[in-house]
């Protein structure tokens, strides 16, 4: 039976034809020791993980260093690979979860949860790990800032500035809470960008604009979308210009970007594309996933399906 077979078959035959074709019997369990409830998730996850027949081997990391240390001398030796954590770690494993090609599991245990969320896995540890011990698997797109790979989004300007901001005691207390605060402290600063952006080798066009991101998942700061039409499996990204020029015009923005209609405001313009180079004036930084990956200029492109991800069948 076929992966795209299995995804078409009853419920009751899928989970055991999908277990069958991958021979899916162990699992390295890769757990962020910093995470939320990383204790009671262990449990909760081998216990889901064994009553399904895959043997797990949880290994708690307190490092991104010991987690990519770990994936790469260890990785080899199971069937699965499972990461409990949030974007960031997510984030930091993926090149070496690219070039491993094994199939993924999530148990998101971070803040936001952006990529487990776009693929609709539940934040409940147990739940996820029968997510992934249902077999179920979807090919999903990964894009690619500068050469280095990211599931959710690129952000330039004010967004960017929020996720650096967005850390230490006030993300540890307030969670997602802090993400308002954080903004308008940064909305205060920051000045408009003179960006160049050229979408699928065409023609670049300058504009000036508080914020660009590049959308490659619907889903980031937890509550906020570019795109809800987009998915990660289109084999397109989505391309948002910002440009609210007061408060007022960000406040009527905002409800579009929690509802992902953002092409519908005045203040914003949404593109979808294979590819886009951008560059700014002054030289900006960029991240991806809440992580600083570089500095404009930025070629971003999409790679169609090129990770196999556990996921509910809906």
């Amino acid at each position: 039976m076929e992966m795209n077979d299995v995804a078409d078959a009853p419920d009751g035959q899928a989970s055991n034809a999908k277990k069958q074709d991958l021979m899916i019997k162990s699992a390295l369990f890769l757990l962020n020791a910093n995470a939320r409830n990383s204790e009671d998730s262990v449990n909760d996850v081998e216990s889901a993980l064994r009553e399904n027949g895959i043997e797990p081997e949880s290994v708690r990391t307190s490092s991104v260093e010991a987690a990519i240390a770990t994936l790469r001398s260890r990785g080899a030796q199971f069937d699965i690979v499972i990461v409990g954590g949030g974007d960031g770690s997510l984030n930091s494993l993926l090149p070496d979860l690219l070039k491993l090609k094994k199939p993924l599991g999530i148990i998101p245990l971070g803040t936001a949860n952006d990529f487990a969320r776009s693929l609709a896995i539940p934040e409940s540890p147990e739940e996820a790990a029968r997510i992934v011990s249902a077999g179920h698997l979807r090919e999903v797109d990964v894009a690619v800032a500068n050469g280095r790979p990211f599931l959710n989004v690129v952000n330039i300007g004010l967004g960017e500035k929020v996720a650096r901001l967005h850390r230490g005691w006030t993300k540890r207390l307030l969670g997602v809470a802090s993400y308002p605060l954080r903004w308008l402290a940064v909305w205060r600063k920051t000045r408009l960008l003179t960006v160049r952006a050229g979408l699928d080798g065409q023609t670049p066009e300058e504009f000036r604009a508080s914020q660009i991101s590049v959308a490659n998942s619907s889903s980031f700061g937890r509550h906020f979308q570019i795109d809800s039409a987009n998915s990660l499996q289109s084999g397109q990204l989505s391309v948002a210009r910002l440009d609210p020029r007061s408060l007022f015009s960000w406040m009527k923005l905002l409800p579009r970007l929690l509802k992902g209609e953002v092409a519908d405001s005045p203040d914003a313009t949404v593109s979808r594309a294979r590819s886009v180079r951008i560059e700014t004036r002054p030289q900006a930084v960029f991240s991806g996933d809440g992580e600083v990956m570089g500095r404009t200029p930025v070629e971003i492109t999409v790679q169609a399906k090129a990770l196999q991800v556990f996921a509910p069948r809906n």
